[in-house]
């Protein structure tokens, strides 16, 4: 049995387990806000949120701030590009072939990018690397794209190898992920990791 006298705040996405929680709806709400955003300040204006909301704390916090749901990420850029072109007016081609890397978005927007840092280093000693991140399975309310929106538009006509290091490639459905691969036309390494 919980004790109720101890805040249970359970949040996400999905409303249908707020009920689990035992602090007002527009908490959950807002607590949910700042997780889905995500990012390290969303993450640390949580908690203070809570902190303050929930347990009466005397912290200050901001609001959820938008993130990018793609884009193109690289160790030496102080931002992240949301476009191909914005990427190589700051990063011009300079080897006869490039690869696209394909990762997760939290990576990005939580700081976890060694695996990530480690590949682009590695690879543009030989080629030109355009490192994307998205959310995967994509969600068209938030304007997130799926990977093979994001493998159409960052990649097609632009790679020689996709290198994807999602756990799965999502356009949809299995066969629409097909087409969109072999619409690519380049060979996809599917690292373990």
């Amino acid at each position: 049995e919980i004790d109720e006298s101890i805040p249970v705040v359970v949040f996400g996405r999905d409303p249908s387990m707020w009920p689990l929680s035992n602090v007002p709806i527009q908490v959950l709400s807002q607590v949910s806000e700042y997780s889905i955003r995500s990012g390290l300040k969303n993450i640390e204006n949580m908690l203070k949120y809570i902190g303050r909301e929930v347990l009466g704390s005397d912290y200050s916090y901001n609001p959820p701030e938008d993130t990018l749901w793609q884009g193109i990420y690289h160790p030496d850029a102080e931002v992240a590009f949301e476009s191909v072109k914005e990427y190589f007016a700051w990063r011009e081609p300079h080897h006869r072939h490039a690869v696209g890397l394909l990762f997760f978005r939290t990576y990005w927007a939580n700081g976890d990018l060694d695996i990530v840092d480690a590949f682009v280093r590695e690879l543009e000693k030989e080629l030109d690397v355009i490192p994307v991140f998205c959310l995967g399975m994509g969600d068209k309310d938030l304007g997130a794209k799926s990977s093979g929106e994001i493998a159409e538009e960052f990649f097609e006509g632009r790679i020689d190898a996709l290198i994807n290091l999602q756990s799965v490639f999502h356009a949809g459905s299995v066969n629409e992920s097909r087409q969109v691969l072999e619409k690519l036309g380049v060979p996809v390494i599917h690292p373990l990791m």
